[in-house]
């Protein structure tokens, strides 16, 4: 009988190396079903930044009324510092929208920045906010270019909620990542839309910022542009094609960022693998295992590109292998599988809270706030903690809640569970 491979197996690549660890060691043949969690992660080789590809960049600013004020001058400085910061090889296009979009800045390498910061500058703020008609012209000036000679992006900032054009959002969404075009989203202030953007974003595998103030919106931008710098492989996907007894229940990104997917039996688009960081997510399986057999065999695979490599569906897979057994596995999981089913756990109870208030059911959303501010006093966690209770309070005594303080909750919580297993890791 082949050996369990389970606790931190290393398979090396000649690309991508990947490792994962097991919640177990031994599968038991028994009537009820069983959890299994797989921790896996993929890092790149040691490989020089000239290998790099440049980047495609499209910058889609909403200039709808509500920007107006602090929020478009600080959009329009943090463009700025990223035009002064951008590459001579790298391409970027300008396309400032409301309900409807124009290309300011077609999309090109820079040769007079002063010029292109004057564009900048003189951008104004009116009329509405329809995201799809930015999407569409910064789309297609990101595909004026050779697609696998860069490395692509869309990022859109908005402090609104678009209007009766969604489902063309969420279309151009998928085509662009099928193409390997990612899209980014920071959501500034309280008002946009957050279920919506964590939507658009996830379909290429990346996430939504909240910006709360404008003064940040520079320090959040520049730090995203410089992440996708240095993108060595892209459009991860993770095949769902287990076998029969064997149910993927969800997977839980938590680096570079922490993001939750639940499969609905298509491939599930994780990102992209930056420097600096791993390519990690936890999969929890459903197991199905009711017969005494010799061993539980069950693949794991994934596909990428890797722009650099002019490569694509580069295949990476690891065979899983545990012995089935009549008796219950003793051993416990390894310590960093722990942290990371306490941190989905975390991130769940995040999500059902401001379900439960959005549905209306607020006595359920105050003893859960009351428990989630526990955990995270108990985490250490002083000040998320503190605004925790603050908001519990608030909903005992006017049953509402505030929008600015729900976001913060949400995506700061998030950037925890993501800073807290980093450095455990």
């Amino acid at each position: 009988m082949s050996r369990p491979i389970t606790i931190s197996e290393r398979m090396s690549t000649k690309l991508l190396d990947l490792a994962h660890q097991s919640s177990r060691e031994s599968i038991s043949a028994r009537d009820e079903d069983q959890l299994l969690y797989l921790l896996v992660s993929v890092k790149r080789p040691q490989i020089d930044s000239a290998e790099y590809l440049p980047r495609n960049l499209s910058l889609i600013i909403d200039c709808s009324t509500s920007m107006r004020g602090d929020r478009l001058n600080s959009v329009k400085s943090a463009a700025v510092a990223i035009v002064e910061g951008i590459g001579p090889q790298d391409k970027i296009s300008i396309v400032p929208f409301s309900d409807r979009a124009e290309v300011v800045y077609p999309a090109n390498t820079v040769q007079n920045k002063n010029a292109l910061i004057s564009q900048i500058s003189s951008m104004s703020a009116s009329g509405g906010t329809e995201i799809y008609q930015g999407l569409e012209k910064g789309y297609n000036e990101i595909r004026k270019s050779r697609l696998d000679s860069y490395s692509n992006h869309m990022i859109l900032l908005t402090d609104g909620r678009t209007y009766g054009d969604t489902k063309e959002c969420l279309n151009l969404a998928n085509e662009a990542a099928d193409r390997g075009v990612d899209i980014n989203a920071f959501g500034i202030g309280a008002d946009w839309n957050d279920a919506f953007l964590d939507k658009l974003v996830a379909i290429s595998g990346s996430h939504a910022i909240y910006i709360e103030k404008p003064s940040h919106a520079m320090g959040h931008l520049q730090e995203k542009i410089e992440g996708l710098g240095v993108v060595f492989a892209s459009n991860f996907r993770l095949i769902d094609n287990f076998p029969e007894n064997v149910e993927l229940q969800s997977v839980f990104k938590i680096s570079p960022y922490a993001q939750h997917f639940t499969p609905d039996g298509l491939d599930i688009r994780l990102g992209s693998l930056e420097a600096g960081s791993p390519l990690a997510m936890l999969l929890e399986f459903q197991l199905h295992i009711h017969d005494s057999t010799e061993s539980f065999l069950m693949p794991i695979k994934m596909l990428a590109d890797i722009p650099s490599k002019r490569i694509k569906n580069y295949s990476i897979s690891v065979e899983f292998e545990l012995p089935v057994s009549d008796e219950i596995d003793p051993i416990d999981p390894p310590v960093q599988v722990v942290e990371a089913v306490r941190a989905l756990n975390l991130f769940r109870m995040n999500e059902r809270i401001w379900r439960d208030i959005e549905g209306g059911d607020i006595p359920l959303a105050t003893r859960r706030l009351h428990q989630f501010s526990t955990r995270l006093l108990e985490a250490g966690h002083v000040e998320l903690a503190e605004q925790v209770q603050l908001e519990t309070e608030r909903l005992k005594l006017m049953g509402a809640y505030s929008e600015s303080v729900r976001k913060r909750l949400k995506y700061g919580t998030r950037a925890l569970i993501t800073q807290n297993l980093i450095n455990d890791s």
